[in-house]
């Protein structure tokens, strides 16, 4: 829910402030570009689980946790879903630190 309150805010702050004139195309008829959106998905992710403490986190907790207890933990600490979670360890490249544990 976090995670669509960023994005909703990001979304309206833009469109407010006039730098962005689009919309998307789904059940309202809006049409979203797509570098916006992943622009915006980027913010969210930064505002919501912060890159240092979720890296050290999700470091920490591999050391211990399987990968699956590891996301939910983490979606539990940050209150987000766990494929927000799959989608800051793919961002932040944390896929390497799986593979070595």
């Amino acid at each position: 829910m976090n995670y669509h309150i960023a994005f909703y805010m990001l979304m309206r702050l833009i469109r407010i402030k006039g730098f962005l004139d689009f919309y998307r195309l789904d059940d309202e008829d809006e049409y979203i570009d797509d570098d916006k959106e992943v622009e915006a998905n980027t913010l969210a992710g930064e505002i919501l689980l912060p890159r240092n403490t979720f890296t050290a986190l999700f470091k920490t907790a591999m050391k211990e946790k399987s990968l699956q207890e590891t996301k939910k933990a983490l979606s539990e600490v940050f209150d987000v879903s766990i494929d927000v979670i799959d989608a800051r360890i793919k961002y932040l490249k944390l896929e390497n630190d799986i593979n070595r544990n």
